[in-house]
């Protein structure tokens, strides 16, 4: 994968974009910050990846597969969160998600509202998560529910400790 990853492009705009946010030298910042809204953009449009950096995300943030994906501005997502095409973190008037950490996402994923998810926490494909729940869980289903408990946290790669 490396650096040419579609996802690891456009978590290095994000991570890039905080970083020239909180320069200090004023016509540096101005060249820095041209560049950085050109590579957002292009990341926006060519790999269909939206991420502001306004948002706040925790270390070790995944992008496994692009297209189709958004995620808020408010929204808070922990450390080790995996996510993969045609997710989406989604706000309405009840506020952002807050998302806990090692989180795994499945494929068209939406997580909408000012919901709460715990820590070690498997999402599956296509579901909607619109309440809130707690940590150490496999939850998927059009509305989300509970499948079952999880005892450890999902990979990166998505597998899940002890599931086969």
């Amino acid at each position: 994968q490396g650096y040419t990853h579609p996802g690891m492009l456009a978590v290095i705009v994000f991570r890039y974009g905080g970083w020239v946010r909180n320069c200090r030298i004023p016509i540096f910042k101005q060249i820095l910050e041209a560049y950085y809204q050109w590579a957002y953009s292009w990341v926006r449009f060519k790999l269909q990846i939206e991420i502001p950096r306004d948002t706040v995300i925790g270390p070790g943030f995944r992008v496994d597969h692009y297209g189709s994906i958004l995620i808020n501005s408010q929204a808070v997502l922990g450390s080790n969160v995996t996510i993969s095409q045609g997710v989406l973190f989604g706000q309405t008037e009840s506020g952002a998600p807050r998302i806990g950490n090692d989180i795994n996402c499945g494929v068209g994923v939406k997580i909408i509202g000012g919901i709460v998810l715990g820590d070690c926490i498997k999402i599956g494909a296509g579901s909607v998560v619109t309440k809130s729940f707690d940590g150490g869980q496999i939850i998927a289903g059009v509305p989300a529910r509970v499948l079952r408990p999880l005892l450890r946290a999902p990979e990166p790669n998505g597998w899940v400790p002890g599931a086969d």
